[in-house]
Parts: structure tokens; sequence; C-alpha cells
């Protein structure tokens, strides 16, 4: 099931690949934990893939690393590159994942604002770029 049309989805990246906004998060192993683990909670998780430099206050956000990338701290690394087939990530990707567990927000590393205007819309106001 996927609400990719619903306005709880909102897509920033010009290219997305196979796995968008509005499509319930998948599980994958990455390295010693998997996906679901990291989800796990009532809040939303920022999946930030291969951009270590990201933070959001008042957002639970889970660093995910290439396989052969030197690792800043709090980052799991994707030791055999699950991950980021799961969500065909090839790029610096935010995925935000509401505690449903469906990607509503997703936007290149460098569309930090995006991520935290959903955030706020979703659960204002205590996110903040």
């Amino acid at each position: 099931m996927s609400y990719q049309d619903s306005p709880l989805a909102e897509e920033h990246r010009p290219n997305p690949g196979l796995v968008r906004a509005g499509d319930r998060a998948s599980d994958a192993p990455c390295g010693p934990v998997r996906i679901f683990d990291v989800l796990r909670g009532p809040h939303p998780t920022l999946l930030a893939f291969d951009a270590p430099e990201v933070t959001c206050p008042g957002l639970r956000v889970v660093h995910i690393a290439a396989p052969g990338t030197l690792p800043a701290q709090d980052t799991v690394v994707d030791t055999d590159g699950h991950a980021h087939r799961a969500y065909d990530i090839t790029n610096p990707t935010l995925l935000l994942v509401r505690p449903d567990n469906y990607i509503g927000c997703a936007a290149p590393a460098t569309n930090l604002s995006a991520i935290a205007a959903y955030g706020n819309r979703i659960a204002p106001p205590r996110i903040a770029a």
C-alpha cells in the first residue's frame, strides 16, 4: 500500500528512486541492527543516508553510512549495502519516517528545511532546521 498522492507525503527529490514519500518504510539489515529497530517508537525518525552532519533539534536522527565511508558519531554503517538497496539510495538523502512506518517526506540531504517544515506540520512546533 502506498500513499504517494496523499497530502501527508512530500517528495522533494528531483529524481527519486523506486522508494518515494508515501511508501511504507522497508526493513533491511544495516550493520549490527535492522532498520525497523531504529524506527521503533512513537515518534518520527529521520533516516539520514550518507549525510552524517545532519542535525534536527526535536527529531530523532539516525545516520546511515555507505560501506567504506568513515562514519561520524551516532552512525550506523550499512556494511553490506542492504539498506541503501532497500530504499534505492544513490545520493545523500533524508527520509522522514512517520511513527506508522510510512515515509512522510523525502529530500536531498541539502534540503533539511523541507524536512523541518514537514515535521512541524505533522507535529508542531518541536522541529527546527
